[in-house]
């Protein structure tokens, strides 16, 4: 008798066990024939009445689509579902200028001398176009002036 204990890895790719998991399955054969008649008879599949055909389903589809271009027509107005009109919401786009103003305010002084320095020094470095550079410069500078006169006036 062996003593150590039978673990899952004697048990993988041993002939024998898998024989007998299958004999239990009727591996050999799938599974009993009249398992997706029962499994039907369970859940109700298979009923005449609950099969939708393609036509019904494409149907169904078209529905809620024009149901979500109602509710977004209603929200975010619109011109009747034409795209003649690509205004975005209001609230769509981003402001990049107050956006890296309002991460300037978070930097403490260090941070902002670095944020400062790679965006002056190393263009490539924060990934932004040069228009957007110079927007990120702008507010980390403007930033940097802010704090120095908040102190000349403290």
């Amino acid at each position: 008798m062996n003593s150590y204990p039978t673990t899952y890895r004697d048990l993988t790719g041993n002939a024998a066990i898998e024989a007998m998991e299958l004999a239990d399955v009727r591996g050999s054969f799938g599974l009993p024939d009249d398992c997706n008649a029962e499994m039907d008879a369970a859940f109700g599949y298979g009923a005449a009445a609950d099969e939708l055909t393609e036509r019904e389903i494409d149907a169904l589809f078209v529905e809620e689509m024009e149901r979500r271009d109602r509710e977004a027509r209603e929200v975010f107005g619109g011109n009747g579902g034409g795209d003649d009109d690509r205004t975005p919401p209001a609230a769509g786009a981003i402001d990049p200028a107050a956006l890296y103003a309002e991460t300037a305010r978070g930097f403490t002084d260090s941070q902002l001398v670095t944020a400062i320095d790679l965006a002056d020094g190393r263009p490539d470095y924060l990934g932004l176009d040069e228009r957007r550079r110079g927007l990120w410069l702008g507010a980390m500078t403007a930033e940097v002036l802010r704090r120095l006169d908040s102190r000349k006036a403290a």
